[in-house]
């Protein structure tokens, strides 16, 4: 099963990251496994003075974690992430057991 993991932009929440981009449907249609987490006070360490770059914060481990996590613990073939943010890309990368 492919697992994408979405992250929301600031200011946003990882529901209405899934409303807005109807991945709830999409998700259902291809048997997709949504991984959304929220960032602290809807904000990411993008290097700008949010509230987690000011805590040092470090996302990127975050994100590690819960994709490794989530391989472990689910049948998650592939891993893909989106995100609506200016500061994101698409990444695929084969999952790892």
């Amino acid at each position: 099963m492919p697992m994408v993991y979405v992250i929301h932009g600031g200011s946003a929440t990882p529901a209405r990251m899934i409303r807005l981009a109807g991945f709830r449907t999409i998700s259902d249609r291809e048997k997709v496994l949504l991984v959304c987490s929220a960032g602290i006070e809807k904000n990411w360490n993008n290097g700008r003075p949010t509230t987690p770059n000011q805590m040092g914060i470090i996302d990127v481990s975050f994100f590690r974690r819960i994709c490794e996590f989530m391989i472990a613990n689910h049948p998650a073939r592939s891993l893909f992430s989106t995100s609506m943010a200016p500061q994101t890309r698409w990444f695929r990368s084969p999952a790892v057991s």
